[in-house]
């Protein structure tokens, strides 16, 4: 139907420079996230899921079933490329040209998720005044001036 928009969350870890976001991926609320990823993921960067070859990613994630030990182990085994995938990653001009490509291939409402938060309270300043700008930015390029 015509009233159905395309729209989906976008998770971005954004920082100063690419760099600066990459290093962000090491922070390990942001690495649990490389935990929703199924089996078939894990398999593509040459190491089995923590979780099981069957595993199918977030819809079976049960954390209340879990140790802390078992997360930690899960993660530290976390390839880093696998927790890049996650998200878009990097400057906010980086960020903004891997939203825009999304926006080129169908996207027409991107949500912002702005996991780099979660890498502690500096990061998190820092995600939100770019996530207002990241949006000005994407209203402006918009013939209708919504988000997309």
């Amino acid at each position: 139907p015509a009233s159905v928009v395309a729209a989906g969350g976008v998770p971005i870890v954004v920082a100063e420079t690419d760099e600066a976001a990459r290093k962000l991926l090491q922070a390990k609320p942001i690495r649990f996230l490389a935990l929703h990823a199924g089996a078939a993921s894990w398999r593509r960067h040459g190491v089995a899921h923590p979780f099981g070859e069957r595993y199918r990613g977030l819809t079976e994630l049960l954390p209340h079933l879990l140790t802390r030990d078992e997360v930690e182990r899960a993660m530290a085994e976390t390839p880093d490329e696998l927790v890049s995938e996650q998200a878009i990653v990097g400057s906010p001009q980086t960020v903004l040209d891997g939203i825009r490509k999304l926006v080129d291939a169908g996207l027409r409402h991107p949500m912002l998720i702005p996991v780099s938060a979660l890498a502690g309270p500096e990061a998190a300043g820092f995600t939100m005044e770019t996530a207002v700008w990241l949006n000005s930015q994407l209203r402006s390029a918009s013939p209708d001036g919504r988000a997309a």
